[in-house]
């Protein structure tokens, strides 16, 4: 399931997935992972 039009996003390619809470957390975990690396080391 594509929530997103690759061709017209510009910037950042965070999306935006209502009906799948799964994908929408694992993207939310990756956002996450690349924003703060330390996260894993904090809390594992």
């Amino acid at each position: 399931m594509r929530a997103y039009n690759e061709d017209a996003m510009a910037g950042p390619k965070i999306l935006i997935i209502e009906d799948d809470k799964f994908l929408r957390d694992l993207i939310i975990q990756k956002l996450k992972k690349e924003l703060v690396p330390a996260t894993e080391e904090f809390y594992a």
